[in-house]
């Protein structure tokens, strides 16, 4: 066997996916509803939205850093599409205001944190966080918004709609974002300054890396990410909530590390935090399919 082969095995992501199969084959035994068809797009449904605001947390962390806003952001982007939709907005239209507005709240964030320092994206982030899930209930009024209407069934269809009655679209978009993030990050070098600001900032920034316009892009894709997550969502349950993305953060970064990425910053790839989020909601169902006590959860 080759060197490389014997890489393969030492690779975090493989050991997340042997671990996947491993719950995967001992449930199909325990319980004759996993592996159900109608378990497993559950289980597909269910990962979509933390799915996309991994990629943007993933990004982040590789770099040092921290983004605890991202739950709150993916709310703002839900209630956004909502409230200009229920002016008149067309739900397109609504849906890139949205994006662009919470992309533009990510550069803002990204530029306070490069004004103070690195060392201060946690609690910058996390006074984001309040700030933009306070500014959801002040649009909404704490009540959610519904979002229904003729012209709908398009957008209806990228949230909640299936594939050939099998795969949901949501999924489906995820893949194709889990695949273009995961190519550009392991293949573009302006992807690779992430990795370099991430092993040794000041190394980086000596090597005419633009450290601080990094950090900016970098808080700004992870909101767009975030964003992107909370339109679909929108447009899977037709309504915008204000509680949407609650604990999304933890969620994201837990499957980030279970995936391999270095919370110091450095390493870590957006395959690797996939399988990690598959893991998380993997566990999640089978102790649902188990009837576990939520509180033994």
């Amino acid at each position: 066997m080759s060197i490389l082969d014997k890489n393969i095995f030492k690779k975090r992501e493989f050991i997340v996916l042997c671990i996947i199969l491993a719950i995967g084959v001992i449930m199909s035994f325990a319980q004759e509803t996993f592996m159900t068809s109608g378990n497993m797009m559950t289980i597909a449904l269910g990962l979509c939205a933390d799915g996309f605001v991994v990629i943007g947390c993933t990004l982040i962390l590789i770099a040092g850093e921290i983004d605890l806003s991202v739950g709150s952001i993916q709310c703002l982007a839900s209630v956004l599409v909502g409230a200009f939709f229920s002016r008149g907005t067309n739900i397109w239209g609504a849906a890139i205001l949205a994006i662009l507005i919470c992309s533009c709240i990510g550069c803002l964030t990204g530029g306070i944190i490069s004004k103070l320092g690195g060392s201060s994206a946690f609690i910058i982030t996390l006074g984001m966080q309040g700030a933009v899930r306070g500014l959801c209930y002040i649009i909404t009024k704490g009540t959610s918004i519904t979002i229904t209407g003729e012209g709908l069934d398009t957008f209806k269809f990228l949230g909640g709609g299936y594939i050939g009655s099998v795969l949901p679209t949501f999924f489906v978009l995820l893949l194709i974002a889990i695949a273009i993030s995961h190519f550009l990050l392991r293949n573009t070098k302006f992807c690779a300054k992430t990795y370099f600001i991430g092993s040794n900032i000041n190394a980086a920034d000596l090597a005419g890396i633009k450290v601080k316009k990094m950090r900016v892009f970098l808080y700004m894709i992870s909101a767009m990410t975030a964003a992107i997550a909370g339109v679909l969502c929108s447009a899977r349950f037709g309504v915008a909530s204000p509680i949407l993305g609650q604990g999304a953060d933890g969620r994201a970064i837990t499957a980030s590390v279970i995936g391999g990425t270095s919370m110091s910053g450095g390493e870590g790839g957006i395959l690797g935090s996939f399988f990690g989020l598959i893991l998380v909601q993997l566990i999640s169902n089978s102790l649902i399919q188990m009837n576990v006590s939520v509180y033994w959860q």
